[in-house]
């Protein structure tokens, strides 16, 4: 009956090992893009700056509103005109009026079009900033993939390795049994053996706990049982100017600098345009009603159409524009410098400056 528990035993963890999940490199990245939380608060971080792109945030649309309101008056009036008439009685006052009023800046410095540009220049360094965060959880992703992969192999060789301790342990014990050999010998091949379990059962504790690492990595349950598939060894090689290139053309840090040095030298542009005229439309279509038994006018209906233009221009501020322009433009040295340091062979340059 024994042997059959134990043959039903092996069948089951047969069972369980074969139908267990194995992951390979390529699954562990597409899950660390798909599922992992960092990685989707990034990409809508992205979206949202996408969604600040368009003018009117800018203010390059005209803005119309609807005005209503009204007011009325109960008072006791008492009135002595020149001619000798008068007025004492209870008067009422019921006056509403209405109007539309457009509003738009035709002309202020270029500075709406500049935080257009801004905007946009923003929603693209959100997008940057998304992709660089995808790439530092699916590069960690693949790291810890390795790692399970080294852990794996190192737990097959101390495995593997663990016989030869049991037999030098059953020869060492035999001899000193039969005389032939010392206890010492015996004893320190018994501390060996259980030194060789010892570092196994913590190797096979570090496997399990780097699993469960990359479990909550790629947004699963921690105790979530897999296997990884073996990795292949590599023969390619590499040559340094090839992989300096790749790096310099696809660093996102590179790519950041980039986009802020551009929106810096917009700022620049935006803080320029302080120091030109502003000038605006403003027109409103109206209608006034008042109704009254307490004056000499009882009714007075009012429909109009008004317009016109509205013109400032800065002439001094104590020099804060200028302060400010200078600040922006140390900042935008100070960006260039870190894109050079990090950099040295790359000397891009902005248009926008």
């Amino acid at each position: 009956m024994s042997k059959y528990k134990i043959l039903f035993s092996f069948l089951i963890l047969a069972v369980g090992l074969h139908g267990q999940e194995v992951l390979t490199l390529e699954t562990v990245k597409s899950l660390a893009s798909k599922n992992n939380l960092e990685v989707g608060l990034g990409k809508l971080s992205a979206q949202s700056a996408a969604m600040q792109v368009y003018r009117a945030n800018a203010g390059l649309t005209p803005r119309i509103d609807w005005n209503l309101n009204t007011n009325g008056a109960y008072n006791k009036v008492n009135q002595e005109f020149i001619d000798g008439r008068t007025i004492d009685r209870y008067g009422r006052t019921f006056a509403p009026n209405t109007n539309i009023t457009l509003g738009w800046t035709l002309y202020d410095g270029k500075k709406m079009q500049t935080r257009y540009e801004i905007l946009k220049k923003q929603s693209e360094f959100a997008a940057i900033q998304a992709g660089q965060t995808e790439d530092n959880v699916v590069f960690a992703a693949m790291e810890l993939f390795y790692t399970l992969s080294r852990q794996k192999e190192l737990i097959k060789y101390l495995r593997s390795s663990l016989p030869y301790y049991e037999e030098r342990l059953k020869i060492t014990e035999e001899r000193w049994k039969i005389g032939r050999g010392s206890k010492l010998d015996f004893l320190q091949s018994q501390n060996d053996h259980n030194t060789q379990k010892s570092a196994i059962q913590n190797e096979e504790l570090n496997f399990i706990n780097q699993k469960a690492m990359l479990n909550l990595m790629l947004n699963r349950p921690a105790d979530q049982a897999f296997d990884i598939e073996e990795v292949a060894r590599s023969t390619e090689e590499y040559a340094y100017e090839t992989i300096f290139k790749g790096a310099v053309a696809n660093s996102e840090t590179l790519k950041l600098l980039d986009k802020n040095i551009e929106i810096n030298k917009l700022s620049i542009r935006d803080l320029e345009g302080n120091d030109l005229p502003r000038i605006g439309l403003t027109t409103s279509l109206g209608y006034n009603f008042s109704t009254t038994n307490a004056g000499q006018i009882l009714l007075s209906r009012n429909l109009g159409l008004n317009a016109g233009f509205s013109a400032s221009w800065n002439l001094y501020d104590g020099g804060h524009n200028r302060k400010q322009i200078e600040i922006a433009r140390q900042t935008t040295s100070i960006l260039e410098a870190q894109k050079s340091w990090r950099c040295p062979e790359s000397s891009q340059t902005s248009p926008l400056y």
